[in-house]
């Protein structure tokens, strides 16, 4: 189910997210199938650009991979470029990430 919310690109995968500010802590949540996006909380709030540094902040380090934003600045909704990986290697990161979340 990953694999729907990832897009190859010609620099890495592109990566749908819905991103919900003020939350009480950084974290994945589920796969929206519908929309085909993965939600993300955020701890800090939707101005200023702060959650979206936030985001950008805390997406690369748990990566461990160069990001940048590449749609929705300004929306809950955004695309995220990670730089210079395959489906294949973010797909596994991460179901990682996500399956010690919930532990």
């Amino acid at each position: 189910m990953i694999n729907t919310i990832l897009k190859e690109s010609k620099d890495g995968v592109i990566l749908d997210l819905h991103v919900i500010p003020n939350s009480n802590k950084f974290e994945f949540g589920d796969i929206n199938v519908w929309r085909n996006q993965l939600k993300v909380k955020v701890h800090s709030p939707a101005t200023k650009g702060k959650a979206n540094d936030e985001l950008l902040e805390k997406l690369s380090s748990t990566l461990g991979l160069d990001i940048k934003l590449i749609s929705g600045s300004k929306s809950r909704n955004k695309r995220i470029l990670v730089k210079e990986t395959s489906i294949e290697e973010l797909t596994e990161k991460l179901r990682e990430i996500i399956s010690n979340q919930e532990k």
